[in-house]
């Protein structure tokens, strides 16, 4: 059962990971951006498979309306007064379709069932007194952005508030709050596909935070921001 994060007292210096992403926003932010929202819109399925798997016209169509939606939901996101519950809504049925409805029975994470399953989210019924708990953690205006970013997405994951495009959601969020907070102007790393590529490292960060260690999945976190970031200012700059 995830704990409330709106009171959340934490300690956390992701400072480094900040500058480099502040740096890579500044130095391609406008030529990055619609590469890297390629990426974060697609669903979490196919953003594991996207580098093997046949490219079929019908699949680039699916990838451009995601990506079109993906744009829109982020603009909005960056635009609006305030993220509310109703805001998160509003974006999670745009960008999935049809979607925008907090689910009502069991989810998990891996395995075809609870029993074999990674994690088990939280119960159907703590569901929604946990998203507005969220609301209130994002309006908070203490925290540095990359911590209040990090957490947020592990929260998020872990309420795991949809039957689907929960992912998708996630790295709306990863977008627009840094976005919000004036961290970057244009763009974020793609910290999705980061995930996706150290997935051990990832569920072993996630499962410190599920088990009410946030320290260890911050300090995962930063080292994400920050090596992805490097990464591609080395790439991009060469």
């Amino acid at each position: 059962m995830p704990e409330p994060l709106a009171g959340l007292r934490v300690e956390a210096d992701l400072a480094g990971a900040e500058e480099r992403v502040r740096e890579l926003d500044g130095a391609f932010g406008r030529s990055l951006a619609r590469s890297v929202l390629d990426v974060e819109c697609l669903p979490s399925r196919v953003i594991r498979h996207w580098t093997s798997a046949p490219t079929s016209g019908e699949a680039v169509s699916r990838a451009h309306e995601a990506l079109r939606r993906f744009e829109r939901a982020c603009a909005e996101g960056v635009r609006a007064p305030e993220l509310t519950e109703t805001r998160l809504l509003r974006a999670h049925a745009y960008l999935v379709g049809g979607g925008g409805v907090l689910r009502d029975g069991a989810a998990w994470v891996g395995g075809e069932s609870p029993v074999t399953a990674r994690f088990v989210a939280a119960p159907a019924e703590d569901v929604a007194p946990l998203v507005k708990d969220l609301v209130g953690f994002l309006a908070r205006r203490d925290l540095p952005v990359l911590v209040q970013a990090g957490l947020a997405y592990a929260q998020l994951e872990f309420i795991h508030p949809f039957r689907d495009g929960n992912g998708r959601l996630g790295r709306w969020l990863l977008q627009v709050l840094p976005r919000r907070r004036r961290l970057v102007r244009r763009v974020m790393p793609p910290l999705g596909l980061f995930f996706v590529a150290h997935a051990d490292r990832y569920f072993a960060a996630h499962q410190a935070f599920r088990d009410g260690d946030p320290g260890t999945w911050l300090a995962f976190f930063g080292a994400a921001a920050e090596e992805c970031a490097a990464t591609l200012l080395d790439r991009v700059g060469q």
